[in-house]
């Protein structure tokens, strides 16, 4: 009895499980990743999530119905389903950058009594710390009358350096 019901369950979950809703789970992995690139400033890498994600509803497509295949590949992608959003928690930054820029304003002002004008930011390759998702810091420019004061902040650390 057990065993007929455990094997019901798994056929239901497979069957609601279709390559649809998997189509539906990357476009809204898409839009959180999309959200997060916006915040990090693209530090994280996720993007490749939502790629297999339309990879797997693809394969699903293109295979037949109810072959090993599509059951062993549905069975990643439920475990992915799971899996990916608490990897994504876990390695994301502690800091955006809005909230870098505030803290290195806030060291200029105090330490150098500069208050900036205009601020740019960049991307630079993280060689010390990272993880997998992330692997860049941010490079901020505060830009007050005639100065230039740059710095370097780790948006996993929080750790900031002015640099030169």
């Amino acid at each position: 009895m057990n065993k007929n019901l455990i094997s019901n369950a798994n056929k239901r979950i497979f069957e609601i499980f279709n390559e649809d809703l998997i189509f539906v789970i990357a476009i809204v992995f898409l839009g959180i990743d999309s959200l997060i690139q916006q915040l990090y400033f693209g530090v994280v890498k996720s993007t490749g999530v939502c790629l297999i994600f339309f990879s797997i509803a693809l394969i699903i497509k293109i295979q037949k119905k109810n072959s090993r295949t599509i059951k062993k590949i549905k069975v990643i992608a439920i475990l992915l389903t799971f899996i990916i959003p608490v990897m994504v928690l876990y390695w994301i930054p502690n800091y955006t950058i809005k909230e870098a820029v505030k803290i290195v304003e806030k060291d200029a002002k105090q330490n150098y009594g500069i208050e900036a004008k205009s601020i740019e930011y960049f991307r630079i390759p993280n060689t010390n710390e990272g993880n997998f998702l992330v692997n860049q810091n941010y490079k901020i420019y505060l830009k007050a009358e005639k100065t230039v004061i740059k710095y370097t902040f780790n948006p996993l650390t929080g750790k900031y350096m002015r640099i030169n």
